[in-house]
């Protein structure tokens, strides 16, 4: 079956309607895991159990050797930006 041919203001806003379906389509299914995740640890109380097995400054460790990482400032190719 051909497809049909879309020009003019159609052919620029049928891809971007496509693509922003598809963009809420993931956040709806990452706020669904997310509810579940939460969901579960709640019900376990895995919360708690994560929490007392972590030892006492092992999250501020990990913070201070990933935050100067992701801090780093990127080139973006853009002159004087």
């Amino acid at each position: 079956m051909p497809v049909p041919v879309v020009s003019g203001f159609r052919a620029e806003v049928v891809p971007l309607v496509v693509h922003l379906i598809g963009a809420l389509a993931i956040l709806l299914v990452g706020g669904l895991l997310a509810g579940l995740v939460r969901f579960f640890l709640r019900k376990f109380s895995l919360d708690s159990r994560l929490c007392s097995a972590v030892p006492n400054g092992l999250d501020r460790s990990c913070a201070a050797t990933i935050y100067p990482v992701l801090d780093k400032p990127r080139s973006t190719g853009i002159q004087g930006a």
